[in-house]
């Protein structure tokens, strides 16, 4: 018995792939064909509420390389991160390594299991640290069971950002503001 407990539009889906941006702009461009679905596009960081489990966070592809998206579904609850991928038109290429290494990079900025699922690329459960517990390789079939643990707790970049870059950023444009004021003041 499935019973649906939720949907997700995608938040940032790729531009000119899965829909055409600014379509008031760049409408013209749709007899081209560049949009396979042109998607709509979803707004709501709300993780998935799995009854009597936990809350799971959902990225979408390419959403697994951007750092917010992720964040913003932990600090709404989300005690652990799922990425679903259809790697099918990246091959044999190098991309579907990358994709793996960002949901990795998201599981150790997180703090939280994180399951990266794909139907041709590399699926893998991967740990909080970015440890890789369980794998199936590129192009192989098959099935992965394991245990993802639950985690409320986040780090201090799932709850601040890129806080400490901008801190330090200002202080080196502070920094760098005195210089040059005592420089030009000497002279």
């Amino acid at each position: 018995q499935l019973e649906i407990i939720g949907t997700y539009n995608q938040i940032h889906p790729i531009p000119f792939s899965q829909y055409i941006p600014h379509p008031r702009i760049l409408g013209f461009l749709k007899f081209l064909d560049f949009s396979k679905v042109n998607l709509i596009l979803g707004n709501d960081y709300t993780p998935f509420k799995i009854p009597g489990k936990g809350k799971l966070g959902i990225n979408i592809c390419f959403e697994s390389t951007l750092p917010d998206i992720a964040r913003r579904f932990r600090n709404n609850g989300a005690e652990a991160i799922v990425v679903l991928s259809d790697d099918s038109s990246l091959n044999e290429s190098i991309a579907p390594w990358h994709h793996l290494i960002f949901s990795r990079v998201r599981a150790i900025e997180n703090g939280c299991y994180t399951v990266h699922s794909t139907n041709t690329g590399i699926t893998a459960i991967i740990s909080p640290d970015g440890d890789i517990v369980k794998k199936i390789d590129l192009s192989e079939k098959g099935v992965i069971y394991g245990n993802i643990y639950l985690i409320p707790y986040k780090t201090f970049y799932a709850r601040f950002g890129n806080l400490i870059l901008y801190i330090f950023l200002g202080i080196l444009f502070t920094i760098t503001t005195i210089y040059i004021f005592l420089k030009r003041f000497k002279q």
